[in-house]
Protein backbone atom coordinates (compact mmCIF):
# COMPACT_ATOMS: atom_id res chain seq x y z
CA UNK A 1 0.00 0.00 0.00
CA UNK A 2 1.35 3.42 -0.95
CA UNK A 3 1.25 6.49 1.24
CA UNK A 4 1.90 10.19 0.73
CA UNK A 5 4.75 11.20 3.05
CA UNK A 6 5.49 14.85 2.32
CA UNK A 7 5.09 17.67 -0.17
CA UNK A 8 7.70 20.11 -1.42
CA UNK A 9 6.50 23.53 -2.59
CA UNK A 10 8.73 25.12 -5.22
CA UNK A 11 8.78 28.91 -5.65
CA UNK A 12 10.96 31.34 -7.55
CA UNK A 13 13.59 32.49 -5.07
CA UNK A 14 13.31 35.89 -3.48
CA UNK A 15 15.78 37.89 -1.40
CA UNK A 16 13.63 37.63 1.71
CA UNK A 17 14.91 35.57 4.61
CA UNK A 18 11.47 34.67 5.93
CA UNK A 19 10.29 31.35 4.64
CA UNK A 20 6.87 32.63 3.56
CA UNK A 21 7.48 36.36 3.12
CA UNK A 22 7.00 37.49 -0.43
CA UNK A 23 5.91 34.06 -1.57
CA UNK A 24 2.94 33.89 -3.82
CA UNK A 25 1.50 30.53 -4.69
CA UNK A 26 4.13 27.92 -5.57
CA UNK A 27 5.08 27.17 -9.16
CA UNK A 28 4.50 23.49 -8.48
CA UNK A 29 4.31 20.87 -5.78
CA UNK A 30 6.38 17.72 -5.55
CA UNK A 31 4.49 14.96 -3.79
CA UNK A 32 6.72 12.31 -2.19
CA UNK A 33 5.24 8.95 -1.45
CA UNK A 34 6.33 5.52 -0.42
CA UNK A 35 5.19 2.01 -1.06
CA UNK A 36 7.43 -0.69 -2.44
CA UNK A 37 9.77 2.20 -3.37
CA UNK A 38 9.86 5.94 -2.90
CA UNK A 39 8.29 8.00 -5.73
CA UNK A 40 7.95 11.68 -6.57
CA UNK A 41 5.19 13.25 -8.64
CA UNK A 42 4.43 16.78 -9.82
CA UNK A 43 1.30 18.87 -9.31
CA UNK A 44 1.42 22.23 -11.06
CA UNK A 45 -0.13 25.32 -9.49
CA UNK A 46 1.20 27.86 -12.02
CA UNK A 47 -0.07 28.04 -15.57
CA UNK A 48 2.13 27.24 -18.55
CA UNK A 49 4.63 24.89 -16.91
CA UNK A 50 5.34 21.48 -18.34
CA UNK A 51 7.68 18.64 -17.42
CA UNK A 52 10.64 17.31 -19.35
CA UNK A 53 9.36 14.87 -22.01
CA UNK A 54 5.98 14.60 -20.22
CA UNK A 55 7.47 12.91 -17.14
CA UNK A 56 5.08 13.57 -14.25
CA UNK A 57 6.40 11.00 -11.77
CA UNK A 58 9.62 9.15 -11.11
CA UNK A 59 11.39 6.75 -8.81
CA UNK A 60 14.78 8.06 -7.63
CA UNK A 61 18.01 6.09 -7.75
CA UNK A 62 17.52 5.18 -4.11
CA UNK A 63 15.33 6.11 -1.14
CA UNK A 64 15.83 9.37 0.74
CA UNK A 65 18.45 10.70 -1.67
CA UNK A 66 19.09 14.44 -1.34
CA UNK A 67 19.70 14.56 -5.10
CA UNK A 68 16.10 13.45 -5.70
CA UNK A 69 14.88 16.99 -5.07
CA UNK A 70 17.25 18.33 -7.75
CA UNK A 71 16.14 15.53 -10.08
CA UNK A 72 12.51 16.48 -9.49
CA UNK A 73 13.16 20.15 -10.22
CA UNK A 74 14.93 19.26 -13.48
CA UNK A 75 12.15 16.93 -14.59
CA UNK A 76 9.24 19.09 -13.49
CA UNK A 77 10.61 22.57 -14.27
CA UNK A 78 13.04 22.16 -17.18
CA UNK A 79 12.54 25.78 -18.29
CA UNK A 80 14.54 26.86 -15.23
CA UNK A 81 17.50 24.75 -16.40
CA UNK A 82 17.43 25.61 -20.12
CA UNK A 83 20.95 27.09 -19.93
CA UNK A 84 22.42 23.73 -18.89
CA UNK A 85 24.42 22.40 -21.83
CA UNK A 86 23.56 18.76 -21.23
CA UNK A 87 19.80 19.31 -20.98
CA UNK A 88 19.14 18.68 -24.67
CA UNK A 89 21.23 15.49 -24.69
CA UNK A 90 19.27 14.17 -21.70
CA UNK A 91 15.96 15.25 -23.26
CA UNK A 92 16.72 13.16 -26.35
CA UNK A 93 17.80 10.12 -24.34
CA UNK A 94 14.89 10.44 -21.92
CA UNK A 95 12.31 9.55 -24.54
CA UNK A 96 13.73 6.02 -24.80
CA UNK A 97 13.74 5.65 -21.00
CA UNK A 98 10.09 6.58 -20.51
CA UNK A 99 8.61 5.21 -23.77
CA UNK A 100 5.60 7.54 -23.59
CA UNK A 101 4.58 6.45 -20.08
CA UNK A 102 5.24 9.74 -18.26
CA UNK A 103 7.16 7.68 -15.70
CA UNK A 104 10.94 7.53 -15.17
CA UNK A 105 12.59 4.90 -12.98
CA UNK A 106 16.11 6.10 -12.20
CA UNK A 107 16.65 3.04 -10.01
CA UNK A 108 16.73 0.80 -13.09
CA UNK A 109 17.71 3.33 -15.77
CA UNK A 110 20.20 2.47 -18.47
CA UNK A 111 23.77 3.22 -17.24
CA UNK A 112 24.57 5.42 -20.24
CA UNK A 113 21.45 7.50 -19.57
CA UNK A 114 22.23 7.63 -15.85
CA UNK A 115 25.73 8.98 -16.54
CA UNK A 116 24.25 11.75 -18.72
CA UNK A 117 21.62 12.44 -16.07
CA UNK A 118 24.25 12.82 -13.34
CA UNK A 119 26.18 15.27 -15.53
CA UNK A 120 23.01 17.32 -15.97
CA UNK A 121 22.35 17.16 -12.23
CA UNK A 122 25.81 18.65 -11.57
CA UNK A 123 25.10 21.51 -13.97
CA UNK A 124 21.63 22.03 -12.51
CA UNK A 125 23.01 22.46 -9.00
CA UNK A 126 24.32 25.88 -10.12
CA UNK A 127 20.73 26.94 -10.94
CA UNK A 128 19.07 25.69 -7.74
CA UNK A 129 19.64 28.96 -5.81
CA UNK A 130 17.09 30.50 -8.20
CA UNK A 131 14.42 28.37 -6.54
CA UNK A 132 13.04 28.40 -3.02
CA UNK A 133 11.79 25.07 -1.74
CA UNK A 134 9.66 24.51 1.35
CA UNK A 135 8.65 21.12 2.72
CA UNK A 136 5.72 19.88 4.73
CA UNK A 137 5.24 16.53 6.38
CA UNK A 138 1.94 14.92 7.20
CA UNK A 139 0.81 14.27 10.72
CA UNK A 140 -2.48 12.75 11.67
CA UNK A 141 -4.66 15.20 13.55
CA UNK A 142 -6.93 14.37 16.44
CA UNK A 143 -9.99 12.40 15.66
CA UNK A 144 -12.84 14.83 15.21
CA UNK A 145 -15.19 12.61 17.16
CA UNK A 146 -13.09 13.29 20.26
CA UNK A 147 -13.31 17.08 19.99
CA UNK A 148 -15.77 18.71 22.37
CA UNK A 149 -17.44 21.89 21.16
Amino acid sequence: MASLDSIYYVFKASNNNWINEGLDKPLFEIWVGSGDREWLEVHYTAMGLSPLEHVTRFVPEGPNMAASLVDACILFYPAHFKACESLEKVRQALEAQVAGTGFLDLDVADQTFLAAWKALREEAMQKMPGLKVCKTRFEQVERFSEIQC
